[in-house]
């Protein structure tokens, strides 16, 4: 199991990770598992699925072909926000590449958890 870690200041104090796989946890479909093991095994089902994250590319015009939201009115509401509560220059940089045409972003709305539940 890859591991890896995060020491903090003090030499006592820090941060262990470990990777887990989702075979390894208990009620996971065949279905999702199958995904995660070949993707393009799945076509029938998720007919754009990519082996690898990089093969997205290919996807993007298709994307922007079907692209209906008013992105001056998302940007407006996450700039309003991020000012609102302190955002990085960094977050305002890439708020304002999403208003941009050609930008394609995945946006998800899973809630925070842990063992794929919330916490």
């Amino acid at each position: 199991m890859p591991e890896s870690a995060c020491l903090g200041k003090s030499e006592s104090i820090g941060l262990r990770s470990e990777c887990l796989p989702f075979s390894s946890i208990p009620g996971q479909s065949k279905l999702f598992l199958d995904y995660l093991n070949d993707p393009l095994s799945l076509r029938e089902y998720f007919p754009s699925a990519v082996a690898q994250h990089d093969d997205l590319i290919r996807n993007i015009p298709d994307i922007l072909a079907v692209y209906t939201t008013d992105r001056s009115v998302v940007c407006e509401i996450l700039r309003d926000q991020n000012a609102k509560y302190g955002g990085s220059h960094e977050a305002l940089e890439s708020i304002a590449r999403l208003g941009e045409a050609e930008c394609v972003a995945v946006l998800t709305g899973q809630q925070a958890g842990i063992f794929t539940g919330p916490l």
